[in-house]
Order: structure tokens, then sequence, then C-alpha cells
């Protein structure tokens, strides 16, 4: 009789731990956490502390006040969140910092195909680009069974010193480092470098110096130095290294070490010339009679 009861009571936990398992307490549960999602208003009405916040993914800030809601997306640095997956007023738009972890499978430029796509983010509730945003993400997941690409295929790369010699107009796509500050003689592009030479690149601020970077633009000149402009890619694949810059002579500079980092030594300038408000000198290097 007493095994029969033993037997009895063990079958009886077991039902009840399936029970509260299986049981629609289980579902309350997460109804009740779902009370404390705030919506994309929400978000925007109390920018302030920390919260989770879910909507739209629809778009990707350029710069303050200046967004992009279609592909190509310069970089996988942020998105923009709403309540409706078609919205594009300022007013109901939350911006979202994506931090390195949640890159690769977030950010824009690598899964643009995410767009629409409804998400639920938590994070510290604080202006971003000026406006009301969200940043540090701690979490974030896609809801009602949205699908990423976290695997893109990266367009093939040709050397920088092979699409130098292209003619103007070609679609080309390099892979190197940047090396300057984007924006630093106030146009928005960059410096970018490989092993076999460098470029300036023009229509694009969404990088960092020493990133490393895939773009994809068209080749040409302006004022006579050759440039890769009309982006319609630029991939941040991760933190690279600076090259160290090449020594050279005044009489060595020039089309075969433009766009590169170099370094000249135990030089005078001579004749610094401010040739904009941004910052830009143009100066005469001189070394003996070599200049």
């Amino acid at each position: 009789m007493r095994k029969r009861k033993n037997m009895f009571m063990q079958t009886l936990i077991y039902v009840l731990v399936l029970t509260l398992v299986f049981s629609p307490f289980h579902s309350l549960a997460a109804v009740v956490a779902d009370e404390d999602v705030l919506s994309v208003q929400d978000a925007i009405a109390n920018n302030e502390g920390t919260g989770t916040v879910e909507g739209y993914i629809v778009g990707h800030t350029v710069s303050a006040g200046n967004y992009n809601f279609s592909a190509p997306f310069a970089n996988d640095f942020n998105l923009i969140l709403a309540d409706d997956p078609e919205e594009r007023n300022r007013e109901n738009i939350l911006l979202v910092q994506i931090t390195a972890g949640f890159r690769g499978e977030y950010g824009l430029a690598t899964n643009p195909s995410i767009i629409g796509e409804k998400v639920r983010i938590s994070g510290d509730l604080e202006a971003y680009y000026s406006q009301a945003g969200l940043r540090n993400p701690s979490q974030m997941a896609f809801v009602d069974g949205g699908s990423i690409n976290p695997d893109p295929e990266l367009p093939e790369v040709t050397a920088i010193a092979d699409v130098r010699e292209m003619a103007q107009g070609e679609e080309v796509s390099v892979r190197g480092v940047v090396t300057t500050t984007p924006g630093a003689w106030g146009g928005s592009g960059f410096y970018l470098q490989d092993a076999t030479g460098g470029t300036y690149v023009f229509g694009s601020n969404q990088v960092s110096q020493g990133d490393e970077v895939i773009i994809t633009g068209e080749t040409g000149e302006y004022n006579g130095e050759f440039q890769i402009s009309q982006l319609s890619n630029v991939t941040v694949l991760a933190d690279g290294k600076l090259p160290s810059p090449v020594k050279a002579s005044p009489g060595e500079v020039g089309d075969a070490n433009q766009g590169q980092l170099v370094t000249l030594e135990g030089v005078t300038i001579a004749r610094l010339t401010e040739v904009n408000s941004f910052g830009t000198f143009e100066f005469q290097a001189e070394l003996g009679d070599d200049r």
C-alpha cells in the first residue's frame, strides 16, 4: 500500500510539473512581459531610462535630419523604427544605434531585405542624431518570424592600383582601409588604401578612420585627382589597421602614390596657401633642389 501511494505521489508531482510548463499560465507570463514593451510613439514621448521597444524597420539615418528609406544603405551602424512600416515622418520615427555585436544580423548595408520586418529592441532610451532614439542595445530580436541574411555574398573586388588604370565611368568594387577622417575637408568623402594603392572616395561619411570596408562605385576624376564616387554600396567589414606611410622625397610624390599615406622627412614647407574654409592647404615641400 505504501509503495502504491508513493507511486501515486510521484505521478501527481510529474503531472503538476507538466501542467505548470504547458498550461495557459505559462503563456500568461509572456503576455505580462509583453505589457512592458513600448510602442515607438511611447518611446519617443518618454525618451529616457531603459526600455524595450517594438516596431518596424523602415530605414537608415545618414546624418542628423537626413534619412534613407530604401537600399542601398551606407553602413550597418543604425536603423530606424516606426509603428507603421510605411512611416516617413520625422516626428514618428525612432533612431536606433546598432553596436558591433548586432551588425551582422541587423545592419542594413549587410541585410537590406529586413526593411519592413518587425523587431523588438532593448536598450537606453536617449537622443541619437539629435532626436529621440535608442542606444547601446542589449537585446535585438525579430518578431512574427522575421528572417535575416547573415551571410551576404560580398562583391568581387579589384585592386585599387588596377582600378586607377580604368576609364572613367566604370563600376568597380574595392576593398581597403579608411586612412583619413571622413569629411575632414568639408566634403562627404575619405581616402581608402589597399596594398597596391590609394584613392579618394566621395559620397559617404558613414565610416571611421581605420575601418576595413568594401565600396562599390564609379571611377572618375575631380580637379585632376582620381576618385570613386556615385556609391551604390559601402560595407564595413571590421576594424582594420592603418597602413604605414611610405617614405618619399618631394620629387617622388605624384600619380604613383596619389591617395596613399606618405612621409616627407627633412623638408621645408613653402608657399602655404589656404584653399577653402575647411582647413585645406596647398604647399610646396622642398628638400634642397628637390621640390
